[in-house]
């Protein structure tokens, strides 16, 4: 049995331990009357109630033979970040067919990382180099990400994850000649 499958299982077995032990242990015989779950419960507990600082998450798509070694090159760099770490979601996503900038060419890992950030420019540009080094570590493993997140991906890493931005945006241009529909996405990623 290879190493990634012994690794698969056994980290699906302890998730769901916990999973199962988390539960018993703060479900109440009221949230089941009442619809409430562990996941709301959590959320609550969670809830970000700083104006100081905001939450953000990050999707990591990584094929999943390479997920040991993600998480191996993602030690060092999570020891040293500035922004604090709430919580890793780790989550199946299977090959996606039909979406023309698709994250997941094959079946894949979604991890959703949750960061908490203070609102200063110290804490945006630690954000931004967090960003560029867990983007490269993505590449590095033959994954992607979630695009709609903030504009921290540098224009070419973006083109080494996505390769076909540039026929999305020419077909975008095709159908928009325009450019009616625009954001800050496409202002900043397409070609000038």
């Amino acid at each position: 049995e290879s190493d990634s499958k012994r690794f698969e299982l056994k980290e699906y077995l302890d998730l769901k331990r916990v999973n199962d032990e988390l539960l018993a242990t703060y479900t109440t015989e009221e949230d089941v009357k009442g619809g409430i779950t562990l996941e709301q419960r959590t959320a609550l507990l969670i809830e970000n109630k700083d104006i100081h600082s905001t939450d953000l998450l990050h999707e990591y798509f990584i094929p999943k033979q390479h997920l040991a070694q993600f998480i191996q090159d993602l030690k060092p760099v999570l020891k040293t970040k500035k922004v604090d770490l709430l919580n890793i979601t780790i989550r199946e996503v299977e090959h996606d067919h039909d979406a023309f900038m698709n994250y997941a060419r094959e079946d894949v890992f979604g991890l959703v990382f949750l960061f908490n950030q203070k609102k200063t420019a110290q804490q945006e540009q630690d954000m931004q180099q967090l960003t560029q080094q867990l983007v490269d570590i993505t590449l590095k493993n033959q994954g992607t990400f979630y695009l709609p997140y903030r504009l921290h991906v540098s224009r070419d890493k973006m083109r080494l994850a996505y390769p076909q931005t540039d026929a999305f945006f020419s077909l975008k241009k095709k159908y928009d000649p325009e450019e009616i529909f625009s954001n800050q996405f496409y202002l900043h990623y397409r070609e000038s």
